[in-house]
């Protein structure tokens, strides 16, 4: 039972009354990861619609490793952008 209490701890912050205080990422915390995503995003959508291939590509660009496969399919795959 400890450990789940534990657990819990270390996604909460309770002072010594119990109340919780603050969640580990906050509401300043989540908004620039928001903003960061959509600076990343926005030009990637049209660099992929530019190019012919999915604009849903650039969403998958947030996801860490997910980055890396979405750019070298983007950048070696032969698109629909070169077919005439």
């Amino acid at each position: 039972m400890s450990r789940v209490i534990n657990a819990f701890l270390i996604f909460w912050w309770i002072d010594g009354r119990g109340k919780k205080m603050f969640p580990l990422i906050g509401a300043m915390e989540l908004l620039g990861i928001i903003l960061f995503s959509l600076v990343i995003i926005f030009p990637l959508w049209k660099i992929f619609q530019k190019a012919g291939h999915s604009k849903w590509l650039s969403v998958l660009t947030v996801i860490p490793i997910v980055d890396l496969a979405v750019l070298y399919y983007v950048g070696l795959a032969k698109g629909p952008a070169g077919q005439k």
